[in-house]
């Protein structure tokens, strides 16, 4: 049986954290194991296994900034990680925050976007992507900047959405997005979006688009799958 090996930088939301992803993983014979960074009391955990134990790596995302000096504690341990578990070459999917310390490690940089793009949205293509160009759940106010190394396929006004880089995938939107992880992302965080964009607009065009993000979600497993893992 295949092996998954789930990060959350916030660990109160468990396996939960998963969503579509890790529903789409398990229907698909992976055996799922979590990891969590950041616990709610103020541990710390950057033990992380061995990358080389698993098939495939998914890194989630965070209410944290990759480029925060404060967080260098464990940012820095992670990162170390990360580029142990790409210079072995297993399969990883880093997502929202997870895209950004990949982005790091390869040699880009992560910055604060000029606005916060949250919602429901659809991407532009760069060349032959690969992956469904929406809609998806976003929500993050902070862009990568990428190396020329990267092989980079879709894009918004706010920067790059998807890239690849050898056995690894880098998206800045949340295919994991359930409802119920939405719900509780916009409880905590909705009073920070715009006025103009509020936490109830981003509910409702998310959930309108709920069938077909969970349609996208199970697409990118399999492509996941079929071109990282059993490469």
């Amino acid at each position: 049986m295949p092996k998954a090996l789930i990060v959350a930088h916030e660990a109160e939301y468990g396996r939960a954290i998963a969503g579509y992803v890790g529903e789409g993983l398990e229907a698909r014979g992976f055996d799922l194991a979590f990891h969590g960074i950041l616990d709610p009391g103020g541990t710390i955990d950057t033990d992380l296994p061995a990358p080389e134990d698993f098939d495939l790596i998914v890194v989630f995302g965070s209410f944290h900034h990759a480029y925060d000096e404060a967080d260098k504690s464990w940012l820095d341990p992670e990162r170390a990680w990360i580029t142990r578990a790409i210079e072995a070459q297993v399969a990883y999917l880093g997502i929202c925050f997870g895209a950004q310390l990949l982005a790091q490690v390869i040699g880009g940089s992560v910055e604060a976007a000029p606005a916060v793009e949250a919602g429901a949205m659809t991407m532009e293509a760069v060349g032959q992507c690969p992956i469904p160009l929406g809609p998806w759940f976003t929500w993050h106010g902070d862009r990568m900047v990428l190396p020329d190394s990267v092989t980079l396929w879709a894009t918004t006004s706010m920067g790059p959405q998807i890239y690849r880089v050898g056995n690894a995938l880098g998206i800045q939107f949340h295919p994991e997005a359930t409802p119920e992880l939405i719900r509780a992302w916009l409880d905590v965080g909705g009073d920070h979006l715009a006025p103009d964009h509020s936490a109830e607009t981003v509910w409702n065009e998310t959930q309108a688009a709920t069938s077909a993000m969970k349609d996208n979600a199970i697409a990118l497993v399999d492509w996941v799958i079929e071109a990282l893992v059993k490469q």
